[in-house]
């Protein structure tokens, strides 16, 4: 059986409609049309991927809204090229696609949302992009800290460490990655599972020398993270207190291999199943 997919998109949508054949073809449920009906079957999660079209007025505030109330549907979103770039902070699409592009991009990028469906259907995704200032990226923080909330098996201690954790990471990509620059982005993806919640922060910059860094850390294994920095920052180096407080709160830091992305993942505490 099928995963059940929406088009937020115009009604006669050309684009919407050859792929919602292709995916009807092969056993999913599609429905298409801005209808007040379908919005809120949306909301209510009754969609495990849906395709929001930015060009209609009330795309992103939808967006925004399912995000609040259903998490768990994954979302690929389709943006004008003057919009690829955000002015303040939007909340974003797991996969993005910004015009023109190929019918083949989107089908690759629908492809991908839903084997992730697939792997765990309960997996809650929130994605935000915005423009490198200092009030974006505190109010960046301010909702990973609604969201850290909502993860109950972690107490408030170690919800505190989590947040300070992710907050060096986005700090780093906005200062360091993007040079506190506005005309650059910093891109986030908060996952919640059963399992562990993760972080994953882009940057736009040149790339962090994260080989090294980890090198060093493990000839300083037994140091303390303080005096991890200290030398480093003797020798002029990035990447000091920050970034061993992730790897102290964090059971897993990992990086792209071009250095401008990085992952902090937490596991949770497995709760008993109820007899």
């Amino acid at each position: 059986m099928g995963e059940d997919i929406y088009f937020y998109s115009a009604t006669d949508d050309l684009l919407a409609e050859i792929v919602a054949g292709r995916l009807r073809a092969v056993g999913h449920a599609v429905e298409l049309g801005p209808e007040t009906a379908m919005r809120e079957s949306l909301l209510s999660g009754a969609f495990s991927v849906a395709v929001f079209d930015a060009q209609l007025s009330d795309a992103l505030a939808l967006l925004a809204k399912l995000k609040e109330r259903a998490a768990q549907t994954r979302v690929v979103l389709l943006l004008p090229e003057e919009a690829a770039k955000p002015s303040g902070l939007r909340i974003d699409g797991e996969a993005v696609l910004v015009e023109p592009f190929e019918v083949t991009a989107l089908n690759v990028a629908l492809d991908a949302q839903l084997a992730a469906v697939a792997a765990d259907p309960s997996v809650q995704t929130v994605s935000l992009a915005f423009a490198t200032t200092d009030e974006n990226v505190e109010t960046a923080r301010i909702m990973l800290e609604e969201r850290l909330s909502g993860v109950g098996v972690l107490d408030e201690e170690q919800r505190f460490h989590l947040l300070t954790a992710f907050g060096e990471a986005i700090g780093n990509a906005a200062l360091h990655g993007n040079k506190a620059r506005r005309d650059r982005v910093v891109r986030l993806r908060f996952e919640h599972a059963q399992e562990y919640v993760s972080l994953t922060v882009t940057d736009e910059g040149q790339g962090f020398d994260w080989r090294n860094n980890e090198v060093q850390a493990a000839e300083a294994n037994g140091s303390t993270a303080l005096a991890q920095a200290a030398a480093r920052e003797a020798q002029g180096k990035l990447g000091g207190l920050g970034l061993n407080l992730m790897r102290q709160v964090c059971d897993a830091v990992e990086f792209n291999p071009a250095g401008n992305e990085i992952t902090l993942r937490k596991s949770l505490p497995v709760q008993p199943r109820a007899v």
